[in-house]
């Protein structure tokens, strides 16, 4: 996976000591743990990787396949994650050492979360008008800030890029020459 790859080249090259061959924007703050959904194969073991190259616990949330659309399957998985999200829960108490958990930084986390997953929603539709307002190298690459830092830095980064993808269909500029 290439967004594993180039995370752990950053956080290789972090931890020789160039963080002066890093763009500022670029760099992360080492974590104290690890959470992680297996939306794809490569992120659970880029979390693990990253686990065991800071010494730090790690923590897999197994999101269920969807391929049932009925209330029934729905209500299942949902079930099946919020099973998850409770020992995630006691997972990060243990890792903190606090006794009750932030309700209101979670609220604010889940805000930025879903402002930027509205963002990225506008994205995927600009990306559907020719000409194309971006490629989809440019749609893939957009995707690391969500991945990796899921903040109020991030969600500035899509309100911007969203932004500018607006711009350049307003004034018919697409991505590729010769769409």
């Amino acid at each position: 996976c290439s967004y594993a790859k180039i995370n752990l080249g950053l956080v290789l090259m972090q931890l020789d000591g160039k963080w002066d061959q890093i763009d500022e924007k670029y760099r992360l703050s080492p974590p104290d743990l690890v959470v992680a959904g297996n939306i794809c194969p490569s992120m659970m073991q880029w979390a693990h990787v990253l686990g065991q190259i800071y010494k730090v616990p790690v923590f897999i949330i197994d999101y269920p396949f969807a391929y049932d659309d009925s209330e029934e399957a729905i209500r299942e998985n949902a079930e099946y994650v919020r099973g998850q999200l409770e020992e995630l829960k006691s997972f990060l108490l243990k890792c903190s050492g606090q006794k009750e958990y932030n309700y209101d930084k979670l609220r604010e986390q889940t805000a930025c979360c879903r402002e930027i997953a509205i963002y990225q929603r506008n994205i995927s539709q600009l990306a559907q008008v020719v000409p194309a307002p971006a490629s989809f190298i440019d749609n893939a690459v957009s995707m690391t800030p969500a991945i990796s830092m899921k903040n109020q830095q991030a969600a500035d980064f899509y309100r911007e890029y969203m932004d500018e993808m607006i711009e350049r269909v307003k004034n018919g500029i697409g991505s590729l020459d010769n769409e």
